[in-house]
């Protein structure tokens, strides 16, 4: 190994803003499942990992626990059949490591270690405690003054009979932690949980999260906690009989088998099955599927954390694969699952996302696991639902543009006051400036022909220009390419195929140039997201392979894009008859963010339906107005000022001036 003159005691730590890095790996969570669907999942992985009957888990259990007095609140979550936190309190310097299995304290107390394949385990990479943190909302001074945020205590009880009681935080630059044994450890946890938790007396570990937020109580008290717990684990819930328990003051409830999952195994009137036995992975025959599952329900859709082949790694479910190929109203009723043999699980794990849901299938053997399930979707609607791809294509009414530009408004300008939802807002501006570079792609102004980036069956995508600049002062030998492709992988046209140009110093080139792109359902058949997307690679001969420049633009066909807003989307249906003066309202969703429902059966909804500009501003003054209400919800106004929030007289004139503000800007548009 070579030497390097550096004296590392004269060098300074990079400071890192623990804070900032909690939310990303909360946000990470965030763009797959909700914060209390993460804290269930992680849990029981740490603990399945841990069982000590890996064959039939014999005695292993889960306990989850909401624990609450007048001044204290807590979430607490206990095993039991399992190897406790064995090992030592390690070294800063000896966390930095690759620790074995029997160190699982410093393996936990550790931020980013890999497992061994040979563990078998869920788990990966030592990110899962951050979301316990991150469902923490506790805040509070230290005795020097110093300010910390998100705080877990944890014990636990070994094998050979001693105890162990720890604590992490967040503090700006670090996230400390705290170790104690025996007695002492047992004062801190009487200290720390104000006496509402005792010390173990089973070997086991557990983790308390102090003053969980409000979204994890909330969903424990609901029944959606129970829930996620038995979609995430039927499997294991079904074949080992697992105990885990969710409890609070009302009770204590047991995670059971969904009855929806507990379909028959031949074709019936109501359901359609199909099922492949140990098959030979196609594109890499050394590795096998296990089984896989498909399930038509032909009287009723599934409930959307069902739908879709779900993809399962060692009795835990990661993600699902939806039917894409046929209408909504058949894709909403399959389910189903596939599974593997223990060396593709292994190979899987390696291309599955730290927060364990999703995998990266644009590497291969995702890819192929993808690819085969798709293939048998194929077969199953063909010969057994008599369906063809696309044979039931979904057509769209005027009120149905109306209310995608109504969305779009509204979310648009909610952003603009600062109320914000999550996710991402696909615009016809084509997203965040891009770096200045010497030689570069650049789009033209693209014509969709929608507000946002949805094209339907029969619409056309205009001016679709792309040219390259060199404003360096030497020419240029470079390599093009230029295609639409499906889910960011699967060409769907390709205008360019790595076409050789030469562009002279401080000169621009036009490369490819068409007014418009009508949208078939022949060409476009599967509805979702597409992409213009274009390389520039370099020819010349001492950088020649080098990517230069790559630029993409989105859209989706027949499918809205993501939304980010406070509104995530719209839903109709004729109110009961004693809401029928109603006009529409706004109901909360788990992630934070609203759904917005109309009544399609009142006098004024009729009276614009038929015009779409018309029907569209109909629905965006009654989503300002429910606007304003959300804005009233919280504890801060971007809408009104603290004395009109406290004077009914000012409330009411200044909601009539938003309304009128409101109505100026849609009505100036048009």
């Amino acid at each position: 190994m070579k030497k390097l003159d550096l004296n590392l005691n004269e060098t300074r730590r990079t400071v890192i803003n623990w804070p900032n890095e909690l939310k990303e790996i909360i946000d990470r969570y965030h763009g797959w499942q909700t914060i209390s669907h993460g804290v269930q999942k992680d849990a029981v992985q740490n603990s399945w990992d841990a069982r000590l009957d890996r064959a039939g888990a014999k005695g292993w259990s889960v306990e989850f626990e909401l624990i609450e007095n007048k001044e204290t609140r807590l979430f607490a979550f206990t095993d039991q059949g399992t190897t406790g936190l064995t090992g030592r309190v390690l070294s800063p310097q000896e966390l930095q490591l690759d620790l074995p299995i029997e160190e699982r304290w410093g393996r936990f107390e550790n931020v980013a270690f890999t497992k061994e394949p040979s563990e078998r385990a869920l788990g990966a990479r030592g990110r899962g405690k951050f979301i316990f943190v991150g469902a923490s909302q506790h805040e509070a001074s230290t005795n020097d003054g110093s300010k910390i945020q998100n705080l877990i205590v944890y014990d636990s009880l070994r094998p050979d009979d001693t105890y162990r009681f720890g604590l992490r935080t967040i503090i700006t630059t670090d996230s400390p932690v705290l170790s104690c044994d025996g007695d002492e450890g047992r004062k801190k946890l009487s200290y720390y949980t104000k006496d509402l938790v005792k010390p173990l007396t089973n070997v086991g570990t557990r983790v308390i999260v102090v003053e969980p937020i409000d979204e994890l109580v909330e969903s424990v008290k609901n029944g959606s906690f129970l829930r996620s717990i038995e979609e995430t684990w039927w499997e294991i819930i079904k074949e080992y009989d697992a105990e885990i328990h969710v409890k609070t003051a009302r009770g204590r409830q047991r995670a059971t088998f969904l009855d929806e999952l507990a379909f028959p195994e031949k074709d019936t009137r109501r359901y359609k099955i199909w099922k492949r036995q140990n098959v030979k992975l196609p594109g890499a025959p050394v590795f096998h599927i296990k089984d896989l599952t498909i399930v038509y329900d032909a009287q009723a859709e599934y409930a959307e954390d069902l739908r879709g082949i779900s993809m399962q790694r060692g009795g835990m479910k990661i993600c699902p694969v939806m039917a894409k190929y046929v209408d909504k109203s058949v894709a909403n009723a399959i389910t189903g699952y596939i599974r593997f043999d223990s060396a593709l699980e292994d190979k899987l794990r390696e291309d599955e996302g730290p927060e364990h849901y999703s995998f990266d299938f644009k590497k291969d053997i995702p890819r192929f696991v993808r690819q085969f399930i798709e293939d048998e979707y194929e077969k199953f609607f063909r010969d057994k639902l008599g369906l063809n791809s696309g044979a039931k294509p979904r057509t769209y009414e005027k009120s149905h543009s109306a209310e995608m530009k109504a969305l779009y408004q509204i979310n648009k300008l909610a952003s603009q006051l600062g109320i914000l939802g999550k996710g991402i807002l696909p615009t016809k501006s084509g997203g965040t400036p891009a770096i200045d570079r010497p030689i570069k792609l650049q789009f033209g102004k693209i014509g969709y022909p929608n507000d946002v980036l949805r094209v339907d069956y029969g619409q056309v995508i205009k001016n679709i220009r792309l040219s390259v600049t060199n404003d360096t002062g030497m020419k240029q030998g470079l390599g093009v390419r230029f295609s639409i492709l499906y889910d960011e992988q699967d060409e769907i046209a390709n205008y360019i195929d790595n076409k050789e140009f030469e562009v002279g110093p401080h000169n621009s080139e036009i490369l490819f140039d068409i007014p418009k792109l009508t949208i078939s359902q022949t060409e476009y058949k599967i509805k979702g997201k597409y992409t213009f997307f274009a390389r520039l690679v370099s020819l010349n001969p001492n950088s020649k392979g080098q990517i230069v420049h790559q630029l993409q633009r989105h859209f989706w066909v027949e499918e809205n894009p993501p939304q980010k807003g406070i509104f995530e989307d719209i839903d109709k249906f004729e109110f009961p008859s004693e809401k029928e003066t109603a006009m529409g309202f706004s109901t909360r969703t788990e992630t934070g963010g609203y759904i917005f429902s109309y009544n399609t059966a009142h006098p004024a909804k009729r009276a614009v339906e038929s015009d779409e500009d018309e029907f569209m501003k109909y629905l965006i003054e009654l989503m300002s107005l429910e606007l304003a209400w959300i804005d009233l919800r919280g504890k801060t106004s971007k809408i009104f000022t603290q004395t009109e929030r406290e004077e009914p007289a000012q409330l009411v004139r200044r909601l009539t001036q938003f309304l009128g503000e409101v109505r100026f800007k849609i009505n100036r548009k048009t």
